[in-house]
């Protein structure tokens, strides 16, 4: 199903008694819009049915088209051989009465085939690609009314998911996508308009249209034009550049959740079903957000976030979250603990549901994983809570909480480490008078946080206590004896030495590292092909990474925005390298209905060329295995494709068997060794 109706309900969290309204009031409203799931859904469901059809009318008839094609094909081929087999009749045995009404019967044929047979079907097939660009058209329609339902399925859908990062960027591409579809919805109506209103004005100019009907029809043509105009009006005031919520600041898109949550909560509150109604009121409140100062953004920012109670937010990256798991108390656990559920819940739906973009599916269930690695961890910290005695246990495995809770989120940064090696850190930032915060986790390791500003002195100071911890091991062993000593050096310097081994070879992998996930597009060719794409994409100063896979093919991967030059370099490629032009100047320079082909296997048309080099008979070729063909002037067509030897005893033969005929009183009949056909 396109919509899932089955959303769960926010888990309610500790508010402070002063927002308790709050909460109540902002929960109402996002289960007050999700109570269009199940018309959506519904409205979904129609369309996608309405697709189905269409596609299916679709695929019949270019089914029908490319039989008829074929068959126009075929038709084509059976003229050109008539018109070669006569063309080699009049040039040999054309003073022959019986050979003259062969060429006359095949110039019927010929005749029928151009005049009759090949225009019915070339006028079936305008007919089936008529009706195809119209059922596209109306395909094309019904699948902006669908995109249009889905993002504002996936709209309503957002509020439902309890970590900030995801709910943002759910909510983003679906009002992006929504943005583009009422658009194409707008477009498409005004297109119905315009067709409208060329057919009244083709009826206005007609000499025939009396003044009476004139007067009703222009009072038609201003009533259509008003309705464009004001259509045209709201794709100037609703219409957004692609990308416009995306990019955003995480203010103003919680303002706008706001915002959309009440309009969405008024509609159904209101019972409004019209799609076009809810999607205009949503854009229009949508961007009143710009236009409101800083201070208000914050207000409805602040509004919105009803995640967050007196005293903790969930955060909205892993290492703040990290953060609340090392020092929050047991009832931020909880509510981080609640949060992190509903968000893996949400989550899950996203990317079970197939209506949902793929990219926002890809992602997010990249990002399942650390979701509930950092569900277990809260719960392990839970656990270790339970299994506390005692109130001052808690501040017992904390360093410095108070620094931690003095920093901003956005200025804190966590690394967790052994208890052995967080000693040895703890020791030199101390030394370093650099303030730090530090907890002992249940897992016996131990989470250090400071200041983004001191990162690198972090890590640092991180690297020497592990090198120090080695050292110490190794001195401990070698205390032990020479034979512990080399035991531990054979277990410990391979790891230490290892080089990973190269899998393929690579070209340019920085590249690809440096392109985002939606913007690589990669392209598989053959090892022959891929060596000459290459070096074409150099050329042209195209940017480009490459990796070769084990069975004999290369993946290329350039940036999305070249990817119409990889395309045109790749068919060129191919095409150069699918077939092989002999002499084509000689081809373009002789008139069509001089030329007489044969086609045959490349092996063949290979001898037939170096037969026609030696003979010095003028000629052109195409080699592509073997649909290869070899062309000359028709008056060469004898010497070219029949021996001399050859030729004379097919006209001895036919000359033969038509005087048997004739002495037989017998009528004459056609052979298949006639000739060439």
């Amino acid at each position: 199903m396109p919509v899932q109706d089955n959303e769960k309900p926010k888990v309610e969290e500790p508010f402070a008694d002063n927002d308790a309204d709050h909460q109540k009031l902002t929960e109402q409203t996002t289960t007050k819009g999700q109570k269009l799931l199940p018309f959506l859904n519904v409205k979904a469901e129609f369309h996608q049915n309405r697709i189905d059809t269409i596609n299916e009318k679709i695929a019949n008839r270019e089914d029908k088209i490319a039989r008829n094609e074929a068959k126009i094909e075929k038709l084509s081929a059976k003229a050109d051989r008539l018109e070669d087999r006569n063309t080699m009749l009049k040039n040999t045995l054309g003073n022959l009465p019986f050979v003259k009404k062969m060429i006359e019967s095949n110039e019927q044929k010929i005749a029928d085939i151009r005049e009759n047979k090949i225009p019915k079907r070339q006028q079936k097939v305008e007919q089936h690609k008529s009706k195809t660009i119209q059922l596209n058209s109306k395909r094309d329609v019904i699948e902006h009314k669908l995109n249009r339902v889905l993002a504002l399925n996936d709209v309503v859908r957002s509020f439902s998911i309890g970590f900030n990062k995801e709910r943002r960027a759910v909510f983003a591409d679906a009002m992006d996508r929504l943005n583009s579809a009422n658009t194409d919805c707008l477009n498409d109506k005004i297109d119905v308009l315009q067709k409208q209103k060329s057919q009244l004005t083709e009826e206005y100019t007609n000499p025939q249209t009396s003044a009476v009907d004139k007067y009703n029809l222009q009072e038609k043509i201003n009533g259509v034009n008003g309705k464009i105009g004001g259509l045209e009006d709201k794709v100037q005031k609703l219409a957004r550049p692609k990308n416009h919520y995306a990019e955003q600041t995480n203010d103003v898109v919680d303002a706008t959740m706001q915002v959309t949550s009440e309009k969405l909560a008024e509609a159904a509150d209101n019972g409004e079903v019209g799609l076009t109604k809810i999607t205009e009121n949503i854009l229009v409140s949508a961007d009143e957000v710009n236009k409101l100062d800083k201070s208000d953004i914050a207000r409805l920012a602040d509004n919105f976030n009803y995640l967050e109670n007196a005293e903790v937010q969930l955060e909205d990256d892993y290492n703040s979250i990290d953060g609340i798991i090392n020092n929050g108390s047991k009832a931020e656990l909880e509510t981080t603990q609640k949060e992190l559920m509903n968000t893996l819940d949400a989550m899950k739906d996203i990317v079970g549901n197939k209506y949902m973009m793929q990219s926002i599916r890809e992602d997010t269930a990249a990002e399942i994983p650390k979701v509930e690695a950092q569900l277990n961890a809260v719960n392990n910290s839970l656990e270790k809570f339970l299994n506390k005695s005692g109130p001052d246990v808690e501040d017992k495995n904390k360093i410095n909480p108070d620094f931690y809770k003095s920093l901003p989120r956005e200025n804190r940064h966590i690394e967790s480490m052994s208890e052995r090696q967080a000693e040895k850190v703890i020791a030199a930032l101390s030394v370093a008078e650099i303030e730090f915060s530090a907890v002992n986790r249940a897992n016996e390791k131990t989470a250090v946080t400071v200041a983004t500003k001191d990162i690198p002195v972090l890590k640092e100071m991180m690297s020497n206590a592990q090198k120090q911890m080695e050292e110490e091991s190794r001195q401990a062993w070698h205390e032990l004896g020479d034979a512990f000593l080399e035991a531990y050096e054979e277990t410990h310097t391979p790891v230490q030495t290892e080089v990973k081994k190269q899998e393929f070879n690579t070209i340019n992998p920085d590249f690809y590292i440096s392109l985002t996930k939606k913007n690589r597009s990669i392209n598989v060719e053959n090892k022959a092909n891929a060596k000459e794409i290459m070096a074409q994409l150099k050329n042209n100063s195209v940017q480009f990474s490459a990796v070769e896979r084990k069975n004999d093919v290369v993946a290329i991967t350039v940036a999305k925005n070249d990817e119409k030059a990889y395309e045109d370099i790749s068919a060129n490629v191919k095409n150069e390298r699918g077939k092989q032009l002999v002499n084509t100047d000689f081809f373009k320079s002789i008139p069509k209905e001089e030329r007489a082909t044969q086609r045959m296997p490349q092996k063949q048309a290979e001898q037939k060329i170096a037969e026609l080099s030696d003979k010095k008979i003028p000629h052109s070729a195409v080699l592509n295995g073997e649909k290869s063909a070899v062309t000359v002037e028709k008056k060469n067509i004898g010497a070219a494709f029949l021996s001399r030897d050859k030729l004379k005893k097919s006209a001895q033969r036919i000359s033969n068997k038509g005087k048997s005929q004739e002495q037989a009183g017998k009528p004459k009949s056609s052979s298949k060794n006639q000739g060439i056909e």
